[in-house]
């Protein structure tokens, strides 16, 4: 059967996603059809673009809409800051709602179309909450984990998203990718694997953040672990609580507000969404083939205005 679905090609901080819009019907696919399809586009597109991950934009069952994230290997994440910035920019489009509630696999998340982050750069946000501290029952507060390293200090954090986080004094993207790569391998601590991240204090209420994440890789920006950086130092005290956070990435910029309120805690999430491309992806269920890519519009301004923003706010490691 050949379907021929809607697509943005968008990213996030340049966590840069394929965007399927399929809020007025569902594909109804087998489940294991959206692997394979994922798959398929991303080996189709890989020589051309980078792509970290595919998001369905789908009718929702107890909230506004729904939204489905898969990871470049086409393993299913349970959420995606950045996504969800790009999802509900469309959602937003389409609906001319300014606030609006968003479901995944496994919470429903509040979204909120925001003042500008920059000059010209549309701002969403979304308020990630309930916030756990265990991977598997086990809590890491800046402890070594001898399994993957001697001297780093680990905390363990879930903003939608199991994080290791741990902070250095000086970046080492090579350690980082090592250890990524080892978390996200059949480790035995970690089994079902784990975002990892590095970050560093580098002014007042600013840090820089560099993360493995899993499914994908080394990414330019992880919404999710930069959320949970931002909690980790408020709770260390490096940033302050309900004050919000540049969090600098190699894609850009995002704001955090880490929030403890009556010993609650949450964090909300906020920077660009930027629409780069809209696509037809002409995909054929029968032979689990892309067809055919055809690009029906773009919107140059947008990347234009990105790059503009990037280069104001970004910070040489």
């Amino acid at each position: 059967m050949i379907h021929q679905l809607e697509a943005i090609f968008c990213h996030g901080s340049e966590n840069f996603f394929y965007l399927i819009n399929s809020l007025e019907k569902e594909p109804g696919w087998p489940e294991e059809e959206y692997t394979v399809f994922v798959k398929n586009l991303i080996k189709k597109q890989q020589p051309f673009l980078r792509i970290d991950g595919v998001l369905f934009l789908l009718p929702g069952q107890n909230a506004d809409a729904r939204m489905r994230i898969f990871n470049k290997d086409g393993s299913e994440a349970d959420m995606c800051g950045n996504g969800f910035r790009c999802l509900a920019k469309k959602f937003a489009q389409i609906s001319g709602k300014t606030s609006f509630s968003i479901e995944t696999r496994k919470h429903i998340y509040k979204g909120f179309v925001e003042e500008e982050i920059y000059p010209d750069i549309d701002a969403y946000s979304v308020l990630l909450k309930p916030i756990t501290f265990d991977y598997n029952g086990k809590v890491y507060r800046r402890e070594t984990i001898p399994d993957l390293s001697e001297h780093l200090l680990f905390s363990s954090i879930n903003t939608g998203n199991p994080q290791l986080i741990a902070k250095i004094d000086a970046f080492d993207e090579i350690e980082l990718f090592k250890l990524g790569k080892k978390i996200n391998n059949n480790c035995t601590v970690f089994p079902q694997g784990n975002n990892i991240s590095f970050y560093r204090v580098i002014g007042k209420q600013k840090l820089f953040v560099s993360t493995y994440e899993r499914g994908v890789g080394l990414t330019n920006s992880c919404g999710t672990a930069m959320a949970g950086v931002s909690l980790v130092a408020a709770q260390l005290g490096e940033v302050k609580f309900n004050q919000w956070v540049s969090i600098h990435n190699k894609g850009g910029m995002v704001k955090c507000l880490p929030q403890n309120i009556n010993n609650e805690l949450s964090v909300k999430l906020l920077g660009n969404a930027t629409f780069l491309n809209k696509e037809i992806i002409v995909y054929d269920t029968k032979w689990h083939h892309v067809d055919q890519i055809k690009n029906v519009e773009s919107y140059p301004q947008e990347g234009v205005r990105y790059y503009n923003f990037k280069d104001a706010v970004k910070y040489i490691q």
